[in-house]
C-alpha cells in the first residue's frame, strides 16, 4: 500500500512586474489624474484674466476715491509766534501742496520752514483725513552778537531782521557765544541790585574782557576770569565812583590791588 504524499500547501508564486514597468504605470496614472481637459484650462485662464482686470480697475477706482478722501484741505499752525507771520507760514506750505495728504514731502517742507527768519525748530505732521499740522518754535533773542547776529536764551547765534532792539551787545571769538552769554548773566546778576545795567561785554582773541555800563563807562577787566576784578568793582570801586560814573571814560581794573580811571575828554 503506497503512501499518498500530502498536498503542497505553499502559495503559488506570482512574478511581479519589473521596477521600470511600475514606474511607467505610476507616471501614467499621475498624468491621467492631474491633466485637465483643454476646455477647462481655457475657462480657468479666462477667469484669472478677468480677476486681474477687475483688480486693476478696482485699484484705480480706490486710488481716485482715496485722493478725494485724503485731499489736503486744511493747514493748522500751532505756534505762539511773534516774529514769523501766519501769512509767511501759509505761503511756504502752499508751495508744497499735493493732490493728496500722503503725497506731501514733509522733509522738504520742514527744511523750507526751518529756513525762515526767527524759526528755531519745526515739526510737521499729517492729521487724517485732510490736514497738515505745523508746529513752530521761534528763537527768543536775549542779546545782540557782533554787528549783525543775535543770541537766543541757549547761547545759539542766529541771524534775522531784528531792526532796532534794546538788547545788550556781546561779542567774542567764534564758538565763544555760550561762554560770553553765561559770563554776562553772572556779571549782570551782581549789578542788578545796584540798579545798573551792562550794555556790552566783549572778549577778544587773547581772552581779555571788557564790559561797558549803560552810562557808557568801560570796565577793563583784563585776561582770564573776569569775575574777580568785576566783583572788586561792584564791592569797592562803585560806591566811591557812582556819583561821577557818567563823567568817566573807563575804569581800569587790571591792577591786583587797585584801579585807575580816565575822565571823558581827558587826553
Amino acid at each position: 500500500m503506497r503512501a499518498i504524499p500530502p498536498p503542497d500547501r505553499r502559495r503559488p508564486v506570482h512574478r511581479s512586474a519589473s521596477r521600470s514597468q511600475r514606474r511607467s504605470v505610476s507616471r501614467s496614472e499621475v498624468q491621467q489624474t492631474f491633466t485637465l481637459p483643454p476646455a477647462v484650462r481655457r475657462w480657468i485662464g479666462r477667469l484669472l484674466g478677468a480677476c486681474v482686470v477687475v483688480g486693476i480697475a478696482g485699484g484705480l477706482v480706490w486710488q481716485a476715491q482715496a485722493q478725494a478722501w485724503f485731499a489736503l484741505k486744511r493747514v493748522l499752525v500751532e505756534a505762539p509766534f511773534r516774529q514769523v507771520s501766519q501769512e509767511t507760514i501759509e505761503q511756504t506750505v502752499r508751495a508744497h501742496r499735493a493732490a493728496s495728504l500722503w503725497q506731501v514731502d514733509l522733509k522738504a517742507l520742514v527744511a523750507d520752514l526751518r529756513g525762515l527768519d526767527w524759526v528755531a525748530r519745526v515739526q510737521v505732521s499729517r492729521r487724517w483725513p485732510d490736514a497738515l499740522v505745523v508746529r513752530l518754535w521761534e528763537y527768543r533773542p536775549v542779546a545782540r552778537w557782533g554787528e549783525v547776529g543775535l543770541l537766543d536764551v541757549r547761547g545759539i547765534r542766529f541771524q534775522a531782521e531784528a531792526g532796532e532792539v534794546d538788547l545788550p551787545l556781546l561779542n567774542g571769538p567764534e564758538g565763544s557765544e555760550r561762554r560770553v552769554l553765561d559770563t554776562y548773566r553772572l556779571l549782570q546778576s551782581q549789578l542788578t541790585p545796584q540798579g545798573i545795567q551792562l550794555g556790552q561785554l566783549v572778549v577778544d582773541h587773547r581772552g581779555s574782557w571788557r564790559a561797558t555800563l549803560e552810562q557808557g563807562v568801560e570796565l577793563r577787566l583784563g585776561p582770564g576770569n573776569p569775575q574777580p576784578p568785576f566783583k572788586r568793582f561792584v564791592d569797592k570801586v562803585l560806591p566811591r565812583l557812582r556819583p561821577d560814573l557818567a563823567s568817566l571814560a573807563y575804569v581800569d581794573l587790571r591792577y591786583p590791588n587797585g584801579f585807575s580811571i580816565k575822565p571823558k575828554g581827558a587826553p
